[in-house]
């Protein structure tokens, strides 16, 4: 016999101290109802950028790595700039 049967029940709210306690555990048909998995709308696939299967690369969306790119200049253009040329890009 469990402890959450007719009998303890009875037993439980005669002779307990606090008979409105609860040992914890939820009601049957209570908890959880519907159950996760049994839901009845469809899933909605997230219309972004991101979703989309093609021409989506993972080195386009890894921001951890996204460095700054390096440029190159080259001993003229360095020469023009400490001079204050006009440099055209």
């Amino acid at each position: 016999m469990s402890w959450n049967s007719k009998t303890w029940s009875w037993v439980k709210k005669y002779f307990s101290v606090n008979p409105l306690s609860t040992d914890g555990m939820p009601v049957v048909g209570s908890f959880r109802t519907p159950a996760v998995a049994s839901r009845p709308e469809k899933y909605v696939y997230p219309k972004s950028k991101a979703s989309n299967i093609s021409n989506n690369y993972y080195f386009q969306r890894d921001t951890r790595r996204n460095y700054p790119r390096l440029a190159v200049y080259t001993q003229k253009e360095v020469a023009g700039l400490l001079e204050g040329a006009a440099v055209n890009p």
